[in-house]
């Protein structure tokens, strides 16, 4: 019989070391460091993929030269006092059996100058692609220092007890600024001829491999931008990685597809997607003939990273979001557990987006990421005391909550009022591109009832049936209800907008719910949706109406419709999408009355008012908490009953999905 995922599970060999699977952790900022130095959260996040059963780990990329910092918490670049943190964090993934390679990174045009204090150094001095500032054409002599910079951070890697370092050259970074003709516009020998333009990182390599010896491991990151035009395409690779291998000083390649020309190409998001590195990998695997070859980029689909490997596209797959949302993927999937990994779903808003903010990276379904310090000490511990718990609510909080509880050892009960699991995030997972959410959901009833919680829909409960039913704890997910004001910030000192009252005024839940006749009649019509939010909330509201056909003005108290969303990487999508579906924008732009199909309209930026008429308006204004039980509750003096009441998520004050899954897990993490 076939073994499930059994090409995934196989071991491979990188020169003379043994990793025990085909599945790598893959390099990413992480944002972790306390002034520049590993400390215990670097520790336990990579413990607990080492522990999750990965066979190899990039961790984070390290500056090499302080030309090249980006973030207030990235590493530290040339100072050996990095090393006795580093040295914390390969020990404790070698503990768990995986390999362990430290990423060196310079990133060329685009170092931060708000960070580094220093100008970015570059081989053309173009300006960078992640921000305004321009850079400095580096001189032969600055060339030589960043050759020995990243041979005196190999040193310090293999000091730490690394087995090996991983250089990075795709993306765009310094690497491959020099192999490709968009960047690279050197008339002397650095530039011009394809050997000219690869010198740069064979020096890199022949000096790294003089400074560490022939064991230690050297590996190499690649990716092609195939719609840009100009960029390094994925025959380009292939010759590149022929090149290096006839060279012979690399032991293996990762491949995926992405740069900062295209900044969304690089963790696509629920707009974007695709196998995005598994074309490239196999022209590369094509080209080369030794050299392991890894892909990066596409395959959190593990189907798709078997059948890769399986018809010898590529020799493993990297994997970075999975892993952040589920660290004991590699351990479930040898289980032949697969349907127990939580998925992730590509929402990119605490990786990417809290990077991107410049705060350390965690995670929306899987809160436990920045925490697994903690999370060690108290995340799967077994109650000693098993107590009745009561959740009433079935969104995000109530769901997590009921599965930690659980698997916890407590005996757990869930009651919804609606007559499906998730609240509005299942309602947003009906938004074009947000599908994933309903995936999270099913992933969640599935695992609740593997744990035996009662589970109980259209399931409706007052304060009195909870005191008679007295639990040990009750907790209150009940979520968040329309305002049912249409309060907008800009104009805070309107309490509420004139003309809400009209029947053709409904919220986004509602029309996402299929409770209007927009969500399914034939009959286009013409809608005004007030976006206050920024979020998914208006923008994709926006989308779902529009392919239904109707026609879509959006207006938004911001510059730009779906401003809060422009940290994540799916903000260029996001505006591609609405601009295909023929969605108008009213940016700066305030709602002060809706008056039977007219809409008032005041400009934020001038002052300047105007009406316009439409068949309907629709509200992505912030929500209220649905409080209205907790102070039923409240009223019966619940101490003195022995009843543990605690609120979560949304029924406290209504936020994003991620405040909810952290509250649900945290409510229960100490009873």
């Amino acid at each position: 019989m076939t073994r499930p995922f059994g090409h995934l599970l196989s071991p491979l060999k990188l020169r003379r070391t043994k990793v025990k699977n085909r599945l790598a952790f893959g390099a990413h900022v992480t944002n972790f460091s306390d002034d520049g130095l590993p400390g215990e959260r670097h520790r336990a996040y990579y413990a607990a993929r080492a522990r999750g059963g990965v066979g190899m780990i990039v961790v984070d990329p390290l500056p090499v030269h302080v030309t090249s910092q980006v973030n207030r918490a990235g590493l530290r670049p040339g100072d050996d006092g990095i090393i006795p943190g580093l040295a914390q964090v390969a020990a404790a993934g070698h503990a768990e059996g995986a390999i362990m390679i430290l990423q060196l990174m310079h990133v060329g045009a685009h170092g931060q100058g708000e960070v580094s204090f220093a100008p970015a150094w570059s081989p053309s001095g173009l300006p960078s692609q992640r921000s305004q500032d321009g850079s400095h054409e580096m001189t032969e002599a600055e060339i030589m220092v960043l050759i020995d910079a990243y041979a005196n951070a190999a040193r310090r890697a293999q000091a730490a007890g690394f087995d090996g370092v991983e250089l990075a050259a795709g993306g765009n970074v310094l690497i491959d600024q020099f192999w490709s003709r968009l960047s690279n516009r050197r008339q002397d020998r650095w530039g011009g001829s394809f050997e000219n333009r690869l010198r740069f990182s064979a020096e890199v390599q022949r000096r790294i491999r003089r400074e560490v010896g022939g064991q230690f491991l050297i590996g190499m990151t690649m990716s092609s931008d195939p719609a840009i035009p100009g960029a390094l395409s994925h025959s380009e690779l292939g010759r590149i990685a022929a090149w290096h291998e006839s060279h012979g000083v690399i032991d293996y390649i990762s491949v995926s597809t992405g740069s900062l020309f295209d900044p969304a190409s690089l963790a696509p998001g629920a707009l974007g997607g695709g196998a995005s590195g598994v074309e490239a990998a196999a022209v590369v695997k094509a080209a080369v003939s030794r050299l392991p070859v890894g892909v990066a980029g596409g395959v959190h689909d593990l189907a798709m990273a078997e059948k890769v490997i399986s018809r010898g596209k590529a020799d493993f797959a990297v994997l970075v979001r999975s892993l952040i949302a589920d660290p004991k993927l590699p351990a479930k999937l040898a289980e032949d557990r697969a349907d127990d990994i939580r998925p992730c779903i590509a929402c990119n808003q605490l990786c990417v987006g809290r990077r991107n903010r410049d705060y350390w990276i965690s995670c929306l379904v899987n809160p436990g990421v920045g925490r697994e310090v903690a999370r060690e000490q108290l995340d799967n511990r077994v109650t000693p005391e098993a107590k009745s718990v009561l959740v009433v609510g079935g969104g995000l909080a109530g769901l997590e909550a009921a599965r930690v509880a659980a698997a916890r050892g407590h005996r757990v009960r869930l009651v919804e009022g609606r007559d499906h699991f998730g609240g509005q995030f299942a309602l947003a997972g009906q938004q074009p591109g947000r599908e994933k959410n309903l995936e999270l959901i099913d992933w969640y009833e599935a695992q609740l009832l593997k744990q035996q919680v009662r589970l109980g829909l259209e399931t409706w409960i007052t304060a009195q049936e909870i005191v008679d039913l007295h639990p040990d704890v009750v907790i209150l997910a009940t979520g968040a209800l329309p305002a049912g004001t249409g309060f907008q910030r800009p104009i805070a000192y309107q309490k509420q907008l004139p003309g809400i009252e009209d029947p053709a005024v409904a919220p986004v839940e509602a029309v996402l719910a299929g409770e209007t006749a927009w969500t399914s009649e034939d009959q286009p019509r013409r809608l005004l949706l007030l976006d206050d939010d920024g979020h998914w909330a208006g923008v994709g509201t926006a989308l779902f109406l529009a392919e239904r056909g109707h026609s879509i003005t959006l207006a938004t108290r911001y510059a730009v419709a779906g401003y809060e969303l422009m940290g994540d990487g799916e903000f260029s999508r996001l505006r591609a999408r609405l601009k295909a579906k023929s969605i108008t924008e009213l940016p700066s732009v305030a709602l002060m009355a809706w008056r039977a199909g007219t809409a008032e309209l005041r400009s934020l930026q001038d002052g300047r008012t105007w009406s316009e008429e439409f068949d309907g308006l629709v509200l992505a204004t912030t929500n209220r908490a649905n409080d209205s039980l907790e102070k039923d509750l409240m009223a019966r003096d619940l101490a003195n009953l022995g009843i543990d009441c605690r609120v979560v998520g949304d029924a406290a004050g209504a936020r994003r999905a991620h405040m909810a899954v952290y509250e649900g897990r945290a409510a229960v993490l100490d009873l």
